[in-house]
């Protein structure tokens, strides 16, 4: 997924609404992100298809047990 895509996905979605990730898709779990940054900004490793600027989300606390349903 690239940015662009992402902001499209976000695009007429209420701007109020909170973010989370959930992950595990057997044992699900919901986080909220504790930040968005850039590989630049903690590495210099441009191998194994990792570029500089790649957008990373940063796990924040587990909120709550999640839904298999989210993975359709």
């Amino acid at each position: 997924m690239t940015v662009g895509e992402l902001i499209s996905m976000l695009e007429g979605l209420d701007e109020e609404s909170n973010v989370f990730f959930i992950s595990q898709p057997n044992w699900p779990f919901e986080y909220s992100i504790k930040d968005i940054v850039e590989r630049s900004n903690f590495e210099n490793d441009e191998t194994d298809g990792k570029k500089n600027n790649d957008v990373i989300l940063v796990e924040g606390s587990q909120i709550r047990y999640g839904n298999k349903n989210a993975w359709g």
